[in-house]
């Protein structure tokens, strides 16, 4: 991990030991980036300008996007139910400004950068991941929680269009299987309606 290590083995090329130091990097960025997301409700100015440089500078980045979205803790939730809240805090309520839509942005496109293929939430052998089943399974179930419970997700057409509304924000590109996966849940969600 020494700058001036040239001894090591491990790097075939100095390309390859920058590549491995930047994905350190951006796995760092990508924890901290996750915490900022979870204390969004009380993030001053400051704090949110560093969260959306944090989210631009690593949002194509599969190993900053992977910790982004695997830390992710808001508000006692964790992981995909904490991306979908926070999700629906950026789009709606009365915080709606333009750092909001960018990091709401930056958000849908870290999902479309760590779901794709080779990233480390991506398919697998043409299988999408659990934490894409996860994700898929809580906007069409929702989460269980009883109707006034502060942190309820709920499924169907609400947890759908959270969803949804993520993956249209900005211009992130989508993996193939990932929009089919959404697609056929959504098809067979309304046909069991």
């Amino acid at each position: 991990g020494h700058p001036n290590d040239f001894g090591s083995t491990r790097y075939d090329s100095l390309k390859d030991a920058r590549r491995a130091r930047q994905e350190i990097q951006d796995r760092e960025d990508g924890k901290e980036a996750a915490q900022l997301y979870g204390r969004i409700d009380t993030l001053d100015g400051k704090e949110r300008d560093h969260l959306l440089h944090l989210v631009e500078r690593g949002m194509n980045s599969p190993a900053f996007s992977a910790e982004l979205l695997t830390h992710l803790d808001y508000r006692g939730s964790a992981d995909q139910e904490a991306l979908l809240r926070i999700a629906q805090n950026l789009e709606g309520g009365g915080q709606a400004d333009r750092v909001n839509t960018k990091l709401l942005a930056a958000l849908s496109t870290s999902v479309a950068t760590a779901t794709a293929p080779g990233s480390p939430l991506g398919p697998s052998g043409g299988v999408s991941s659990d934490w894409t089943f996860k994700l898929i399974d809580l906007a069409r179930n929702g989460n269980g929680l009883p109707d006034r419970h502060p942190g309820r997700i709920k499924g169907g057409l609400s947890g759908f269009s959270v969803l949804t509304d993520l993956m249209a924000a900005g211009t992130a590109k989508y993996d193939g299987r990932f929009l089919g996966s959404v697609g056929i849940s959504i098809r067979n969600w309304e046909e069991n309606t």
